[in-house]
């Protein structure tokens, strides 16, 4: 049944058509991605102090759980996998800056099956574990809390020796080799 109010009509349709415009520039702003490739691209578009401070926090971090020993020399026989780092950019929900994020990651496909490597297994949790586990605390009037770690995948001990080599804009450690004592981000190890 067709109104008579055709101008009520004319103003639901530029309202409608206003907020179906705002939510695609939205949706599209939120697949495109800003996060700089290199590090050479990090520190030329983006506050490369932030980027720096993002760098050596990671490198802290894997230094203090102990994922790798400094080595003067690569033992004979052995090759260094390359090292590269991943930079994000977390934002808060209206597009604002969070937080500079950067991930040492290996080269993990130029590792050999039976060299570098044996297993790719990774235990991981079923959905339906979790969901037993909620039901149980609520049932039961248990409080339970949940844990975020910044390098959960890191804690695993590697069978094999592997050799690490970073690269530029890895601070202190660039150019430098080290021996792997637990597994980081990229290699065929982790899942």
């Amino acid at each position: 049944m067709p109104h008579d109010n055709i101008e009520e009509d004319a103003d639901f349709v530029a309202a409608y058509t206003e907020i179906a415009r705002a939510y695609v520039a939205s949706a599209a702003s939120l697949g495109y991605s800003q996060d700089p490739q290199t590090y050479d691209n990090a520190m030329d578009r983006f506050d490369a102090d932030c980027w720096n401070e993002a760098i050596q926090s990671e490198l802290d971090s894997l230094k203090k759980i102990g994922t790798f020993e400094e080595l003067d020399v690569i033992p004979q026989g052995h090759k260094a996998i390359n090292a590269k780092l991943v930079f994000k950019i977390k934002r808060h929900i209206d597009r604002t800056i969070e937080r500079y994020k950067v991930h040492l990651v290996a080269k993990g496909y130029y590792q050999q099956p039976g060299i570098d490597f044996d297993e790719t297994f990774a235990l991981v949790v079923k959905l339906t574990s979790i969901r037993v586990l909620c039901a149980l605390a609520v049932r039961l009037g248990l409080h339970f809390d949940h844990l975020d770690v910044e390098t959960a995948f890191l804690n695993g001990p590697l069978d094999v020796e592997l050799y690490l080599q970073f690269l530029k804009g890895c601070g202190d450690y660039s150019g430098k080799v080290v021996k792997l004592l637990r597994s980081i981000y990229g290699l065929r190890q982790v899942s």
